[in-house]
């Protein structure tokens, strides 16, 4: 006899814009009742140079319950995070952690993500640096290189 089991798995929204990091905070999943997240996700840096850190602050809309507010923390494989959860003291709107570069390598995107109640956010930047940008193209037209 074989059971089907359905497995609902929540999407994970990043986004880096054409040609690098989008700076703006991003979300998955909206609050339905407020038209925007309960969570938001703040980090400075365009780039994190190998061993260097910098702090995130997660934000909530609303401040923290009485009980206070557990937010989930995960990064990619390049970074390290000083804990994997903060708790928002109740009545505050935000906490802060700290956020190691581990890689050294080429540049390439890295990613910070928050979870709170039903939202999930991520903040996409580079390690170790902000990859040169592209050569500029020789001006086009009519799908052929123009000689002078």
């Amino acid at each position: 006899m074989r059971t089907l089991v359905l497995l609902s798995i929540p999407l994970i929204l990043l986004y880096s814009g054409c040609g690098g990091a989008d700076s703006s905070v991003l979300a998955a999943q909206p609050d339905a009742a407020a038209g925007e997240t309960p969570l938001g996700l703040s980090f400075e840096p365009k780039a994190l140079p190998l061993g260097e850190y910098a702090i995130a602050t997660a934000h909530l809309r609303q401040p923290a319950p009485e009980e206070g507010a557990i937010v989930a923390l995960s990064a990619s494989d390049a970074l390290s995070l000083d804990s994997p959860a903060i708790t928002i003291p109740p009545g505050e709107d935000s906490g802060t952690f700290v956020v190691v570069n581990n890689y050294g390598g080429k540049p390439k995107r890295a990613w910070i993500m928050a979870a709170y109640a039903s939202a999930t956010v991520a903040r996409v930047f580079f390690v170790p640096s902000v990859p040169p940008a592209p050569p500029e193209l020789p001006e086009l037209c009519n799908a052929h290189i123009c000689v002078e």
